[in-house]
């Protein structure tokens, strides 16, 4: 990771690192809004700078991503030379899965009802990951069929989490962690076998957490960690 890229991390609040492009925690994202312009403004138009502050502004989600890199003193598309077949982001999720799951093995029952934050307990929060992995597969099932991905509204992320919540909140410890595992798996398996078509179309509209899921489960695994401390 570059200097610049380091820097603008440890500027930015908790939330906003961890988001790292999981495109499925909205919420955070809006609270770290702020923090985001000031951070890619510090970046000074050097080669070495400017490739730090691709990284960072690569690591938010849709809408950030986008505020971000309008900030630096270079076209958006330059972005995309950072990994230009995704197979850097699609070799994340494949390890990722192993991580998770050698994660959630280490977990007692007990550990599974603990509260992460806001009311949620870590069953919740992997009932919540397993949902997110299912819905971009279903995605990428949609786009092999119909060769399109249609935009979403901004708010939609934030609709499904709160409405959602009370029923993650109602499975079983037990339960929610098959899941998690399972779809994590699911999901791995149709991003690397994604046409390349499908991987290009990814990139060049941002769509990075469509192809790297570890970003969102390591966000996650991050917050459960500290609640078990």
């Amino acid at each position: 990771m570059k200097a610049a890229a380091i820097r603008a991390r440890a500027a930015l609040p908790e939330e906003a690192s961890q988001l790292r492009a999981g495109g499925d925690c909205g919420e955070a994202g809006q609270r770290a809004r702020a923090a985001t312009g000031r951070a890619a403004k510090a970046i000074v138009p050097d080669e070495e700078e400017l490739a730090g502050g691709l990284a960072t502004c690569l690591s938010y989600d849709k809408r950030h991503r986008r505020r971000c890199l309008g900030s630096l003193p270079l076209p958006v598309e330059r972005a995309m030379t950072m990994d230009p077949d995704g197979s850097t982001l699609r070799a994340n999720t494949n390890s990722g899965v192993a991580e998770l799951q050698v994660f959630l093995d280490e977990l007692e029952e007990s550990d599974l009802m603990n509260v992460v934050a806001a009311g949620w307990t870590v069953s919740a929060v992997l009932a919540h990951l397993a949902f997110w992995d299912r819905w971009v597969e279903n995605r990428w099932r949609l786009f092999e069929s119909g060769g399109v991905l249609d935009d979403l509204p901004d708010n939609i992320v934030d609709l499904i989490n709160a409405t959602a919540e009370s029923q993650w909140l109602a499975l079983s410890p037990s339960s929610a962690r098959e899941l998690a595992v399972s779809a994590a798996k699911s999901v791995n398996k149709t991003i690397q076998g994604l046409d390349p078509k499908a991987v290009v179309m990814a990139l060049n509209t941002n769509r990075l957490h469509m192809l790297d899921r570890s970003r969102h489960w390591e966000a996650h695994m991050t917050e459960v960690r500290r609640s078990l401390e």
